[in-house]
């Protein structure tokens, strides 16, 4: 693991629970079928920010899947049909599940949210479905 990576989970007390692979395997799962992509937001080990709703960029081009502290992914997938229309909502927790079973992956339900987990607080275990 990068230095700095280890020096923020071991300060932070973090128990990981994802690796490259499995970043990787699920990235590939969840981007089968591009037209139910879903919007995502995350948070990282190095940043307490959280990012907005959007496509996440799977492919890890820009940084390293290991700083991801988790992701939520949300089940509704919506279209923009128009100013004076509402958007189209298409349920999606099926494809979701079947990306997360298929990839073996350690998740939640947060609220309406599926939250995939790189690490959490050692001592505060997330209910895991």
């Amino acid at each position: 693991m990068i230095p700095v990576i280890l020096k923020i989970v071991n300060e932070r007390n973090l128990v990981s629970l994802m690796n490259d692979t499995k970043w990787k395997k699920f990235a590939k799962a969840i981007t089968a079928q591009e037209e139910l992509e879903p919007f995502v937001r995350s948070k990282d080990i190095t940043d307490e920010i959280i990012s907005g709703f959007a496509l996440k960029d799977w492919g890890f081009t820009d940084y390293n899947p290991a700083i991801i502290e988790w992701v939520d992914i949300d089940p509704i997938k919506r279209k923009y049909v128009g100013r004076l229309a509402p958007d189209i909502e298409i349920d999606i927790t099926g494809y979701i599940l079947n990306a997360l079973s298929e990839s073996n992956i350690p998740y939640s339900k947060e609220g309406e949210y599926f939250r995939v987990w790189g690490y959490y607080v050692a001592g505060q275990v997330p209910k895991f479905l």
